[in-house]
């Protein structure tokens, strides 16, 4: 494909004028008309304020093996007595044991008025409504273990509220290769 080239994707194509603005979703490839799949796995804890009269809900994104650790944090805090001392949490040794010491001597002053939650987001960074969100409320301590383990992290593409850094999980990647094609003849009447 030429240089000149890539400045006309639609080249070739008939598609409707305002399939410019679809964020070159749409491209034409050897008379295939490609529609990209930009869905992908987006991780948040996020937390709410409880008050009727006034509410606020912040997300902070963080990578897809926090949020594992997090679901992992969610099921040993249902059942406390399950708790092993000397279990894996995280492979890096500094963290497994960063984690073990807040587990058993959390914080005196973790604040229980706001509601907490672990978040999986499937969509677009385009998106205006996500197709799919999951969230599990987690308690004060899984949310402070998770916002220091994301600054243990120092990923920068976590570090703004733009909330569309796409973390480089294999699902992820398997996501970008599935695209819809359709060849042309099929979609288009072209006889006058």
């Amino acid at each position: 494909m030429k240089i000149n080239d890539l400045c006309n994707l639609y080249k070739d194509g008939i598609v409707p004028p305002c399939a410019q603005y679809l964020n070159n979703n749409l491209i034409i490839k050897d008379g295939i008309l490609i529609f990209r799949n930009l869905n992908r796995l987006f991780f948040f804890i996020s937390i709410q304020n409880d008050s009727s009269s006034i509410s606020f809900e912040a997300n902070y994104q963080i990578s897809m093996k926090h949020y594992i650790i997090g679901l992992f944090l969610y099921e040993l805090f249902k059942d406390f007595s399950k708790y092993d001392k000397d279990c894996k949490i995280d492979s890096d040794p500094k963290t497994n044991k960063f984690i073990h010491k807040l587990i058993q001597n959390p914080p005196k002053k973790l604040n229980e008025k706001y509601k907490y939650f672990l978040t999986l987001v499937y969509s677009n960074q385009d998106a205006i409504v996500n197709p799919f969100t999951y969230n599990i409320e987690i308690k004060a301590i899984i949310f402070y273990i998770l916002i220091v383990l994301s600054r243990f992290e120092n990923n920068p593409g976590l570090f703004f509220a733009n909330n569309n850094f796409v973390s480089d999980d294999p699902i992820n990647f398997i996501l970008s290769s599935m695209h819809l094609k359709c060849p042309m003849n099929e979609l288009y009447n072209n006889e006058k």
